[in-house]
C-alpha cells in the first residue's frame, strides 16, 4: 500500500500569481528567516486529504469530477495578508482568497462530501481561502513576531 499527500485546490489566474510573485520578492527583503514559496507553486486548497491509499485515488477523482462538473462559475478576489496561526509565533505567511457570493464555499462542501462518499474525510476545521507565500523557519519564529 503507498501513501500519497493528497489535498484538492485551484490555481490562481497567471496575473494573480505575477503581481503576489512580485509583492513576494519585495517581502524578501523585509522578513528574515521565511523558505519562500515558488510563484508555480502557487495554490489555494480547498479541501486537504491527508496521507491517503493511492489506491482510492482513482475513485476520489471520479467523484471530484462530478462534483466540479455541476458547479456554477464565481469570481474570486485576491486580497489581505495574514498569518496562521492568528496568536503566537508566526509559521504560515499567506495572501487572502475572497468570494463574495458564497459559491467557494458551496464547492467546498460539494467536494468534501464527493471524498466522503470516497470512503475517506477532508481534514476537519475551519475553511480560510489563502494562498501560501512562505513558511517561517522554526528557529526564525521570534524574531517574524517582535
Amino acid at each position: 500500500m503507498a501513501l500519497v499527500r493528497a489535498f484538492l485546490s485551484f490555481d490562481p489566474p497567471p496575473s494573480i500569481i505575477s503581481h503576489l510573485g512580485a509583492f513576494q520578492q519585495r517581502l524578501r527583503h523585509s522578513i528574515p528567516g521565511v523558505a519562500w514559496a515558488p510563484p508555480a507553486q502557487f495554490h489555494s486548497t480547498i479541501s486537504f486529504l491527508g496521507n491517503v491509499d493511492e489506491t482510492l485515488l482513482r475513485a476520489i477523482l471520479r467523484e471530484v469530477s462530478e462534483a466540479v462538473r455541476s458547479a456554477p462559475s464565481f469570481g474570486i478576489s485576491y486580497e489581505g495578508l495574514g498569518r496562521f496561526p492568528e496568536t503566537g509565533p508566526p509559521e504560515i505567511l499567506w495572501a487572502g482568497c475572497v468570494n463574495a457570493d458564497g459559491r467557494l464555499l458551496a464547492l467546498k462542501k460539494s467536494l468534501d462530501d464527493a471524498v466522503r462518499r470516497s470512503g475517506i474525510e477532508s481534514a476537519p476545521g475551519p475553511f480560510h481561502p489563502h494562498v501560501t507565500l512562505g513558511r517561517v523557519r522554526t528557529t526564525q519564529r521570534r524574531v517574524v513576531t517582535r
